[in-house]
């Protein structure tokens, strides 16, 4: 039976096309950096990094993942502690478990493909101190409204 004569004349099934965003693979990747960010989380709370210059609190503050899924970057930052050598070990010593970190999230998301990651420190904090410093040094007189 062809298909001509199933139907009466020639029939070709169409599907629906996706259209494809930017919106779309960005809430991808968004959710899958949020997933990410929750096994990193719970790796670090639990201690199982076992990492001689991980000696500090780190707090994971951002994650970006390309939109292919195959790389993120992971942003950081030491709470208590301010010094850039401290900084610098700590990267160096979560770049070098990311591979294990690596393995932990594809044990735990079942992605297609687990992100290569890197890390690297957030100057996001220390830069808005920094304004806030300059701001208040700012010797700006108080409006005066006319009321009384």
């Amino acid at each position: 039976m062809t298909r001509s004569s199933l139907f009466g004349a020639e029939f070709t099934p169409t599907f629906p096309k996706i259209q494809w965003n930017h919106t779309t693979m960005s809430m991808r990747t968004e959710r899958v950096g949020g997933e990410i960010r929750k096994v990193l989380a719970d790796l670090l709370t639990r201690g199982d990094i076992k990492d001689y210059r991980l000696t500090g609190i780190i707090n994971i503050t951002d994650i970006e993942v390309s939109g292919d899924l195959r790389h993120a970057r992971v942003y950081f930052s030491l709470i208590g502690q301010h010094d850039e050598k401290s900084a610098a070990a700590h990267q160096e010593g979560l770049n070098h478990a990311a591979g294990y970190i690596q393995r932990q999230v594809a044990r735990r998301l079942r992605l297609r493909r687990t992100p290569l990651m890197q890390f690297e420190l957030d100057g996001s904090f220390e830069y808005a101190e920094h304004i806030g410093r300059l701001l208040n040094a700012l010797d700006i007189p108080p409006e005066e409204d006319g009321r009384e």
